[in-house]
C-alpha cells in the first residue's frame, strides 16, 4: 500500500551493532535478527516499509553482516536493499553508521535503528506529516523510560536533546522518548550529513546520532511526532526489553463460541419466549450490548441444513464447494481413519427398535463399552467394506474405493424418523449402479437385526440394529493457516468439528473417551481453551449440548446449558483474555441454527451473532436476542465471510 503525496521513498536502517546485553542470542546472529513473536525485528520492519511505498532499504551492517546479507538478499517483495558495511562497528556507534550512509539521508530518507520494533502505524503517521519538515517519532517520556529525551517548545519543535539515565526530578508533558525512528528529509539530510562529517574529521565517531542533532537543533529544526496513543514500539537492548517487547506485540487473539442449535422460535411453556432469551446469560449479553450484531446466512440452496454445512461455513471454507455430502467423512478423521478419495463414509448409528419401527437413535444413549461390544464384535465379512467404533451410538462405516459418487445414495436421518417402519427408511440409489450399492448396505443393516440379538446374549446392550445415513465423501480442505495467516485451534467434543479441524490442519484434541451429551464438562473445555490461546491466535469453541438437549426434548435443560455456557465458558474466557491480552483480542458469540422445540427440525433462516473487542464499534443492540439483532440488522453476509470480518483490522 503506497502513501499518498509521501515523497519520502528511502529508509536507511542502522544494524552494525554488537548486541553485548542480548548474549548468547547474539553469538551467531546480529541483534535486528532477534525474533520477536516468531519473526525477526528486521523483516517485520522491513514488511511495514514495503507495504508504505518505500522503494529502496539501506542496511548497515558491521557485526555478523553476512548473516544479514545472507538472510535477506538484495530484494525484499518489491523492494530493493542495499548493503553499506560498517567495518570498524566495534570501535563505533551509531553517528557513525548514520554518517556512512550519509548520501542516501542527503536524498530524503526514513532514518530507523535495527533494534526498534514498531506497528505499521507509527511508519504511516510519519510519513503522513505535512510539510517539508523533518520530524522524530516519539513518544511521551515516563518513569520507565530512559535513553534519549527531547524536550519540545508549544509548536512541537525540538529544543534539547539529552541521554537521560536514571529517574527524573520531574516528568514533563513536552518530554519525549526517541522511537528510533526519524523522517529525514532531502533539506534536512544533507545539513545532517555535513554535521556528521563534521563530527567524524574530529574524530567524535563514538557517540549517539542524537547528540549530534542536538549540538544544531537552532541550525535546522525538526518536530516531534508524538505517537504515544497512536502506534505501540519497542527497544531491544536487553532479555528484559525482548520479554516486554513480546507481550507488547504478541499476536491478537480471536475466540469464536458457536452454541449448536441455541436458537429456537418462541415457545408457549416459556410464556412465548424462546429458550436463548429466557436464559439468564449476562455475559453473551455483555457482548451484545458494547459489540457489533450482525446475521449470517449459515445455510444455502442445495445443501442440507445441518451443522456441517454451518461450521464449515463459519471456519471460512464455503460450502458450495467443501461440503462433503455429510458428516460421517470428518468423524472419519477424528478417529484417525485414512480415506482415500473414491471411499464413501457412512454415519453408522446403533439404534433401539419396537417390533420393526425405529424407538431410539441413541439406542438409549448407548455408553462406549456396550458400542464397542457390538461394533468389535459384529462380523461383515465383506472385502471392501470397514466398520469402526466411534463415539456412543455414532460409529462409522466405510466403503473403500466405490465406483459411484457420496450423493447418488439417498439416507434418511434417524432422529426425524422415530416412530416409523425401518423397511420405510432404507437408503436409496439413484442409478442402476447405486441402487445396487443400497440394496447391499440394506441387507447389511436387516441382517445386523439378527447379529446383534445374538450379541446381546454375553453383553445385553440395548441396541438392536446397526442404521447407516449420512453418505460423504473424502474432504479436502486447505491449510487453516494458510488460508487466513492465523494459527487456529478447535475446541469441541464432537467428532465432525474435530474431522473438520485436522482436514484443515488446525489443533485440536483427540476424541475423548466420553460423549459429550451424556456428561459435559465445560471446566475441561474452558482449560482446553486457555491453553490453545496461549499458543494460537484464533481459538473456536463448538458446544454441541444445546441441541443434542432439544434433540433429547428437554427445553428447560436447554435453557440451563445455555446458562451453564454463559457462566462456566464465555464469561471466564472474558476474564482470562482481558487479563493476558488488554485490548487485543475479539470474542464472537453464534450459533449454527435454529432448532425448533416444536417439531425438532432446523430452520434455513439466518442466525444473529455478537463481535465484541479490539476496534469493534458498538450499536443499539442491547441483548443477545435474535428478534432484537434481526430488527436492528438488515444486512446478512454470509458464513464464509464471517471470519474475514473476524479477523479483519476495518471493521
Amino acid at each position: 500500500m503506497t502513501i499518498v503525496n509521501n515523497k519520502i521513498k528511502n529508509c536507511v536502517i542502522l544494524a552494525a551493532g554488537l548486541g553485548v546485553r542480548l548474549k548468547p542470542l547474539t553469538d551467531e546472529e546480529p541483534k535486528c535478527l532477534t525474533e520477536v513473536c516468531g519473526r525477526t525485528i528486521l523483516e517485520q520492519t522491513l514488511e511495514v516499509l514495503e507495504k508504505n511505498g518505500i522503494k529502496e532499504t539501506v542496511i548497515v551492517v558491521g557485526y555478523l553482516g553476512d548473516v544479514i546479507i545472507n538472510r535477506i538478499g538484495k530484494k525484499y517483495k518489491s523492494m530493493k536493499i542495499t548493503y553499506v558495511w560498517n567495518k570498524i562497528y566495534d570501535k563505533t556507534n551509531s553517528m557513525y553508521s548514520a554518517w556512512l550512509a550519509r548520501r542516501y539521508l542527503e536524498k530524503g530518507a526514513i532514518l530507523i535503528e535495527g533494534d526498534t520494533i514498531f506497528e505499521e502505524s507509527l511508519i504511516k503517521e510519519l510519513l503522513g506529516m505535512p510539510g517539508e519538515n523533518a520530524y522524530w517519532a516519539e513518544s511521551v517520556f515516563t518513569e520507565k523510560y530512559n535513553g534519549s529525551m527531547a524536550t519540545t517548545d508549544k509548536e512541537n519543535r525540538i529544543i534539547n536533546v539529552e541521554i537521560v539515565r536514571g529517574r527524573l526530578k520531574e516528568y514533563k508533558s513536552n518530554f519525549f522518548k526517541s522511537t528510533g525512528v526519524l523522517k529525514v528529509t532531502p533539506g534536512y539530510g544533507r545539513a545532517f550529513s555535513h554535521w556528521l562529517d563534521d563530527d567524524v574529521k574530529k574524530g567524535n565517531v563514538s557517540i549517539y546520532y542524537d547528540l549530534v542533532i542536538a549540538k544544531h537543533l537552532n541550525d535546522h529544526p525538526i518536530y516531534v511526532c508524538d505517537v504515544t496513543e497512536k502506534a505501540k514500539w519497542a527497544e531491544i537492548d536487553n532479555f528484559d526489553d525482548l520479554k516486554e517487547a513480546e507481550n507488547i506485540f504478541k499476536p491478537s487473539r480471536y475466540v469464536i463460541i458457536l452454541m449448536d442449535g441455541a436458537l429456537d422460535l418462541p415457545v408457549k411453556e416459556l410464556n412465548n419466549k424462546a429458550p436463548l432469551d429466557a436464559a439468564k446469560k449476562p455475559n453473551i449479553d455483555f457482548i451484545a450490548r458494547l459489540g457489533k450484531t450482525g446475521i449470517i446466512q449459515t445455510n444455502f440452496p442445495g445443501l442440507p441444513v445441518c451443522s456441517v454445512v454451518s461450521n464449515l461455513g463459519i471456519l471460512g471454507y464455503n460450502p458450495l464447494r467443501y461440503y462433503p455430502n455429510g458428516k460421517a467423512s470428518f468423524e472419519a478423521l477424528a478417529q484417525d481413519i485414512y480415506l482415500d478419495d473414491d471411499d464413501i463414509v457412512f454415519r453408522c448409528n446403533l439404534v433401539t427398535l419396537e417390533g420393526r419401527k425405529l424407538k431410539d437413535f441413541t439406542a438409549g444413549n448407548i455408553s462406549n463399552e456396550d458400542a464397542g461390544n457390538i461394533i468389535d464384535n459384529l462380523k461383515l465379512d465383506y472385502n471392501r467394506i470397514r466398520l469402526y467404533q466411534g463415539q456412543g451410538y455414532r460409529n462409522i462405516l466405510i466403503i473403500k474405493n466405490s465406483r459411484i459418487k457420496a450423493n447418488e445414495i439417498l439416507s434418511f436421518e434417524p432422529y426425524m424418523n422415530i416412530g416409523k417402519k425401518v423397511d420405510q427408511i432404507l437408503l436409496n440409489g439413484t442409478s442402476d449402479e447405486s441402487w445396487k450399492v443400497a440394496d447391499f448396505l440394506n441387507n447389511i443393516m436387516l441382517d445386523s437385526v439378527k447379529k446383534i440379538k445374538d450379541l446381546n446374549k454375553r453383553f445385553s446392550t440395548s441396541s438392536d440394529m446397526v442404521f447407516l445415513w449420512g453418505p460423504s465423501s473424502t474432504p479436502r480442505l486447505f491449510s487453516f493457516h494458510k488460508k487466513f495467516g492465523v494459527d487456529g485451534a478447535v475446541v469441541t467434543g464432537s467428532d465432525f468439528t474435530r474431522g473438520i479441524a485436522m482436514a484443515a490442519s488446525m489443533a485440536v484434541k483427540k476424541a475423548s473417551s466420553t460423549v459429550e451429551y451424556t456428561s459435559i464438562d465445560l471446566k475441561e473445555k474452558l482449560k482446553e481453551a486457555k491453553n490453545h490461546l496461549m499458543h494460537n491466535e484464533l481459538v473456536y469453541i463448538h458446544i454441541n449440548a444445546p441441541d443434542e438437549e432439544l434433540h433429547k426434548r428437554n427445553i428447560e435443560d436447554k435453557i440451563k446449558i445455555i446458562e451453564r455456557i454463559d457462566q462456566e465458558i464465555i464469561g471466564p474466557i472474558l476474564e482470562f483474555l482481558n487479563k493476558r491480552f488488554e485490548d487485543r483480542y475479539r470474542i464472537a458469540v453464534l450459533s449454527d441454527h435454529y432448532t425448533l422445540s416444536e417439531n425438532k427440525n432446523y430452520m434455513t433462516s439466518p442466525v444473529p451473532y455478537a463481535l465484541y473487542g479490539k476496534n469493534i464499534k458498538k450499536d443499539e443492540v442491547t441483548v443477545f436476542s435474535g428478534k432484537e439483532i434481526e430488527s436492528k440488522n438488515k444486512n446478512v453476509i454470509k458464513s464464509y465471510e464471517f471470519l474475514d470480518f473476524v479477523i479483519g483490522q476495518d471493521n
